[in-house]
């Protein structure tokens, strides 16, 4: 989920639409209201819609044009993704068993731990300062990685391996013996590379999952690390460029994930949206 960069004419629009809090009637379109009420006199006497045309184009060139109007559209767009965003974090960890939400939460104490010793560093340090997104990222990428093991184990549960096995030893079985000018040969011959293709899908599923299990071990000693680390030493040089590092460890990381799209395809967000992190991923039930 990237953050979106509005246009001049997104400006437009959204000060077209804005609605303002008008005390006990609460939130109005007072532009539109006042737009419609011009129209209305308009019709009593026409010169009020050239009244209401040069307001309208007016109030909609300095709105769009105030860079604190601007300001408020950004920040309306980030709380607007923050919470999807979070949502969307609530919604996997959800559905993580207990061992793997528990692996997680560790996870996030780790980075919580980092960004405390590096604030101890550094100071107060801003929102999309390149450390702190490392961290936030690579908090996101390895909540993926424990929901997508999920689901690789969810399919390995619902299948058999040994069981496809045989079938295709007893689908070739008959196959033998079987003309291959038949009708009934090309269906066994159909059958036999569904099977197959079935068969080929869990070997890929568990290399796949022997592949997330190592990214996942090898976040985990990578934060514990630096969190160690971190304790240890106070000095800034030594701090930053283990923060640097993590950088490296996301791109060999999220290369991987890249190259697998097939199991990542229902998690849209590669990467934590600019600007609205300001420290590690929370756990969820802190929020």
């Amino acid at each position: 989920m990237k953050q979106r960069v509005f246009s001049f004419w997104d400006y437009v629009k959204a000060a077209f639409n804005l609605k303002m809090d008008v005390g006990r009637l609460g939130y109005l379109p007072v532009n539109k209201l006042a737009l419609a009420g011009f129209v209305i006199l308009g019709f009593g006497n026409p010169g009020f819609w050239f009244i209401g045309t040069a307001f309208e184009i007016g109030y909609l060139l300095y709105m769009s044009g105030s860079e604190r109007f601007q300001k408020y559209v950004d920040g309306t767009q980030i709380m607007a993704e923050k919470q999807q965003w979070t949502q969307k974090q609530s919604d996997f960890y959800s559905q993580l068993d207990h061992v793997s939400q528990e692996r997680f939460k560790r996870l996030v104490s780790h980075c919580e731990g980092i960004l405390r010793s590096a604030e101890m560093a550094f100071g107060k340090m801003e929102t999309d300062d390149i450390r702190i997104r490392g961290l936030s990222e690579l908090s996101w990428m390895f909540l993926k990685l424990l929901f997508s093991r999920i689901k690789i184990y969810t399919i390995l549960s619902e299948t058999s391996k040994e069981k496809i096995k045989e079938e295709i030893r007893m689908l070739e079985a008959k196959l033998s013996k079987e003309n291959e000018s038949t009708a009934l040969y090309r269906s066994l011959m159909g059958t036999l590379e569904i099977e197959k293709r079935r068969l080929e899908n869990i070997q890929k599923a568990e290399e796949n999952l022997k592949v997330i299990e190592s990214e996942l071990e090898r976040i985990e000693k990578h934060v514990r690390l630096i969190s160690e680390e971190a304790q240890v030493s106070s000095d800034p040089d030594i701090i930053s460029a283990r923060l640097d590092g993590i950088m490296t460890s996301l791109q060999g990381t999220s290369k991987w994930m890249t190259e697998h799209t097939e199991i990542f395809a229902s998690i849209e967000d590669s990467s934590i949206p600019k600007g609205l992190i300001s420290e590690p991923l929370k756990h969820p039930e802190e929020e």
